[in-house]
């Protein structure tokens, strides 16, 4: 079989550009697989906003059904029309090729897709649909409110991840181990998806007991006599108030993130619970028991990017 090694020339005078949307499924109707993609509205409303995600619900009509999102990734491919002519007498063929457009724009569903939930009640060795019955599809009658219902409650969320990552299913990672802390204490350490952090933190639940001197080796990080200075000017904060928030004391302080997350274990201890949560208090301070500190609680407000604030 010979080869012809000679480039295809293309004219791209006039060309469209194109999204390309990798669909996680064979498709055998194109109306069908693009209705699950909330139609072309869908697609163009979320195409116009680089930050959205693409929805996809096998089920489009179910509100129950679970949605995957496909993530938005710049491509530089063309979209080609290829065409194999043969002459029928001689019997060589002759490839024909059309520049359609250029795909500018590729949706990636990398996402699990199998996280879904079905609206059934069972019934011995048969399942029993419960659309329709807890929710409302037409215009009902005020009767309707007096029918008795299943107990149907649709989980927050379905899993904390929805993308794989790579586990390997060892008996040391699946075995709980007990190690021990800087303190000498053991702690139950189970398998985790991230590494362990080095820090000389000292975390502690508002039950919990409060330290009275930081661990040795926190203090050995502070080598410098600029780093001693600034830990100084740190420490006298502390002996002004108590309890601090990281972002007060950067404030203030104007000292650098790195900087600070090495001198905060020298001087105070971090609270992960109770009304002083997140906050720095210092070593041998027991908030719970200066009924002052009540002054300094955290009060934790939040609210959406969607809200809009007059």
């Amino acid at each position: 079989m010979e080869i012809n090694k000679q480039a295809v020339i293309i004219q791209c005078s006039d060309v469209c550009t194109f999204i390309n949307i990798e669909y996680p499924g064979k498709i055998l109707d194109a109306e069908k697989a693009l209705r699950t993609l909330d139609g072309t509205e869908g697609v163009e409303k979320v195409y116009l906003n680089p930050d959205s995600r693409l929805k996809l619900r096998y089920r489009p009509n179910d509100i129950y059904c679970k949605a995957a999102y496909g993530t938005c990734y710049p491509s530089s491919s063309v979209l080609l029309n290829v065409k194999q002519k043969r002459n029928k007498k001689t019997g060589a063929s002759k490839l024909c090729v059309k520049l359609v457009g250029i795909i500018s724009t590729t949706y990636k569903f990398t996402t699990m897709m199998d996280y879904q939930y079905l609206t059934v009640e069972a019934n011995g060795d048969k399942y029993k649909s419960l659309k329709g019955i807890s929710t409302i599809e037409t215009l009902e009658s005020l009767d309707w409110m007096n029918n008795g219902a299943p107990l149907h409650f649709v989980p927050r969320i379905f899993s904390p991840l929805d993308i794989p990552y790579a586990y390997h299913f060892k008996e040391e990672d699946m075995k709980v181990a007990s190690e021990e802390s800087q303190d000498g204490s053991s702690f139950n350490a189970g398998p985790t998806a991230r590494k362990k952090r080095s820090n000389f933190n000292q975390t502690v639940p508002y039950e919990g007991e409060v330290p009275t001197c930081p661990y040795p080796a926190a203090e050995l990080k502070i080598c410098t006599e600029y780093l001693k200075e600034k830990l100084e000017e740190v420490r006298e904060l502390f002996k002004k108030r108590p309890i601090w928030t990281r972002a007060a004391l950067t404030a203030i302080t104007q000292l650098h993130a790195n900087r600070l997350k090495a001198f905060l274990p020298c001087l105070a201890y971090y609270s992960i619970s109770g009304p002083w949560r997140t906050m720095w208090i210092r070593y041998c301070y027991d908030p719970k028991q200066h009924p002052e500190a009540k002054h300094l609680q955290l009060i934790d407000y939040r609210y959406r990017p969607s809200m809009f604030l007059c």
